[in-house]
């Protein structure tokens, strides 16, 4: 197998984004001398523009996020995460549009801002300060994406003026660390697939066809199937340790749960059943894996 640097890269996300609330000391203050509390007792933090201005932002920021950890998967707490080298160049048109579309719905809150000064004015009552918001060129500036690309470390690469013995120590350190890693990201492969064909075989299980003139009972929504085929979809682009199973795994979902369409399993109650003991039998398989 090729070195993991060879096959892996590391893939940061730095997200800008404003919450539109402010601190507001004057407020905080004579809420403390009312209620005769010490000083550092609380903070009141008002809420300068109103969320419906900023949702269209906010949901671009979002979606970025999201589109990030569904390409990626966890390397290191918290920081950057591990990218399927073949990955890349759709990674990078995703989150390339991604920016894009903050930069446009930041512009659309920016264009807005005289709007949202007024709806505030009207609700925030003496607390209204004009002050208090910044300019349309800088809300603009606010909201940002930024996808950062660098290269997976290797325990070889390692250099430092130190002992032999420690430079050793130093370099089983990291190749235990990085094994650890690669498992948990692995996990995180099987952990997407448990989750999807646990609930589809869940919702099969407990679909009730109408009968007569009563509807069907615990219906399910057509994104049941279309989850499922999304990340058989997802497993070529996330498998980092080129492992075949994995690819056999994501033709099984294709072949054994995405077969029929909703309606079909909606009316045939064989094959509903079929299926989510096929569904059943995947997650079984999968779930010793899962982190």
């Amino acid at each position: 197998m090729s070195l993991l640097s060879e096959r892996v890269m590391l893939a940061s996300l730095r997200i800008g984004s404003w919450s539109g609330t402010l601190f507001d000391g004057n407020v905080t203050e004579e809420v403390s001398e009312r209620h005769n509390a010490e000083k550092g007792a609380g903070r009141y933090n008002k809420q300068i523009v109103s969320r419906k201005f900023l949702h269209p932002v906010t949901s671009k920021i979002a979606a970025a996020r999201t589109a990030h950890r569904v390409l990626t998967l966890p390397w290191l707490d918290d920081g950057p995460r591990a990218l399927y080298c073949p990955t890349y160049a759709q990674y990078a048109q995703t989150m390339r549009i991604a920016r894009q579309d903050v930069q446009a719905a930041a512009s659309e809150v920016a264009a807005h801002r005289g709007e949202a000064m007024a709806e505030a004015r009207q609700r925030l009552g003496s607390m209204f300060e004009e002050k208090d918001y910044p300019s349309a060129d800088e809300i603009k500036e606010r909201y940002y994406v930024d996808a950062e690309i660098s290269p997976m470390p290797e325990a070889q690469d390692f250099r430092a003026k130190l002992s032999d013995d420690a430079v050793k120590a130093i370099t089983k350190d990291i190749e235990r660390r990085s094994a650890d890693r690669l498992e948990r990201a692995v996990a995180d492969v099987y952990q997407r697939v448990g989750q999807v064909v646990q609930k589809m075989s869940e919702r099969l299980k407990m679909y009730e066809p109408g009968v007569g003139e009563e509807p069907a009972k615990h219906t399910f929504r057509d994104t049941l199937i279309y989850n499922v085929k999304e990340v058989a979809d997802l497993i070529p682009l996330l498998n980092i340790t080129g492992d075949p199973a994995l690819d056999k795994l994501a033709k099984q979902l294709c072949d054994d749960l995405v077969e029929y369409s909703p309606e079909e399993l909606k009316c045939n109650d064989k094959i509903r059943q079929q299926t989510a003991a096929k569904a059943d039998k995947i997650f079984n398989k999968v779930k010793k894996y899962m982190a």
